[in-house]
């Protein structure tokens, strides 16, 4: 646990994807307008950011960005930068890479914008924060237990380590396998190790892991990766 309470104001919000798997719902829409009970993905994301005093928000677009662009310019209550993406996806890292710039250097919220976490988004958050330490962490990744991640088919992404260090999980180990939430914290300056323009945040994870500065902290809680039109009626349902 850190002792020392970090100040984190600023969130990126990753909203570039095109959505493929809900098609036809993205035919016309970005990912991100889809829309939970009458309100878009994107807005049960920036409403209760409030909460936690967030000054800036950082979000990229690529597909219909123009849609999201002015849907996002309506709102006052936060100051948000749009990094639009024109001539290509830059994939996960390489979109905050670009957004980012010089703008900061100071730790970050990311946030897949398709993670729901309900009523545990915000605690969450705080849970990161208050674990957080700068001087021997690149990222603080939210995980979950395979049995609490709604929508993922996969075999587990990462093991923990008793310090709570993230390591790759395989099928071959006897270890724990836990699921990335889609919630972190990230130092930027780990992306500037990567000398390519588009690119994953897994490999920017892959050179922290290698470091051991990539950690991870546990949810314990019920999530949903709306990436499908299952698992969004899923969400609704328990909305």
């Amino acid at each position: 646990m850190n002792t020392k309470i970090n100040q984190i104001e600023q969130i990126f919000i990753l909203a570039a994807g095109y959505g493929k798997r809900l098609l036809p719902l993205t035919k016309n829409s970005p990912k991100p307008l889809i829309k939970l009970k009458n309100k878009p993905l994107i807005d049960h994301l920036i409403d209760p950011l409030h909460e936690i005093n967030i000054k800036k928000i950082f979000i990229n677009t690529h597909y219909l960005s123009e849609k999201l662009t002015e849907h996002l310019n309506k709102r006052t209550d936060y100051k948000i930068f749009i990094s639009q993406e024109r001539d290509e996806i830059l994939d996960t890292g390489g979109g905050i890479k670009y957004a980012l710039g010089a703008k900061t250097d100071q730790p970050i919220y990311v946030i897949n914008c398709d993670a729901m976490l309900f009523d545990n988004y915000i605690p969450m958050l705080n849970k990161l924060k208050k674990s957080f330490n700068q001087e021997k962490m690149d990222f603080l990744l939210g995980i979950s237990t395979i049995d609490e991640s709604i929508g993922y088919s996969g075999i587990g992404d990462f093991y923990l380590t008793e310090n709570n260090m993230i390591k790759r999980f395989d099928k071959n180990q006897n270890e724990k396998p836990f699921v990335n939430i889609g919630i972190s914290i990230m130092q930027p300056k780990i992306l500037e190790q990567i000398e390519k323009r588009v690119f994953s945040l897994n490999e920017a994870w892959d050179v922290s892991i290698k470091n051991n500065r990539c950690f991870g902290i546990e949810g314990n809680l019920t999530w949903v990766h709306t990436g499908t039109k299952d698992a969004l009626k899923i969400a609704e349902n328990m909305l």
